[in-house]
């Protein structure tokens, strides 16, 4: 099995940390949530950077383009045996705790009018997933070395 290259390892990661703001981007704001009389008294969680609507394009268009890229490279990599399959299960759960911050962010910056029920919500709630999610990616990557120590020992012998 060939080992997959330095490039081929930086797009996958790269793929893998777009996610976030895809998935900030695909979650989207709704324009017309509040109001327009009404936004200058609109409440934030977290006050969202004054992005104009090309600057949000851009950024989904680049981190979309990322994401496929990763993958490609991924699944080509798969395809071809310079990748176990066996990092599926750190790289999805990498992904999916991408995914998550990335709405998490979205609800974060929502205009609204009193409390932000979503983001406390999303705040209790990773205090539970980021930390499983994490884990089951530490746990497959130890699982993954432990291996690859064992063949390296036994081919030594």
């Amino acid at each position: 099995m060939a080992k997959p290259g330095a490039l081929e390892r930086i797009v996958v990661g790269v793929g893998v940390v777009a996610v976030t703001p895809l998935t900030w981007w695909v979650a989207g704001s709704i324009p017309d949530e509040i109001p327009a009389d009404r936004r200058q008294y609109a409440d934030y969680a977290v006050r969202p950077p004054n992005l104009s609507g090309s600057q949000t394009l851009a950024i989904g268009l680049v981190s979309l383009v990322a994401v496929l890229g990763g993958l490609a490279v991924l699944l080509d990599s798969l395809s071809a045996g310079r990748i176990r399959r066996e990092w599926l299960g750190v790289l999805a759960p990498c992904a999916a705790v991408a995914a998550y911050l990335g709405f998490g962010y979205r609800i974060a910056t929502a205009a609204v009018h009193g409390a932000n029920i979503g983001f406390g919500l999303m705040v209790l709630g990773s205090f539970a997933i980021v930390p499983v999610l994490g884990g089951i990616a530490l746990v497959n990557v130890r699982r993954l070395m432990t291996g690859r120590l064992r063949r390296k020992r036994g081919n030594e012998r």
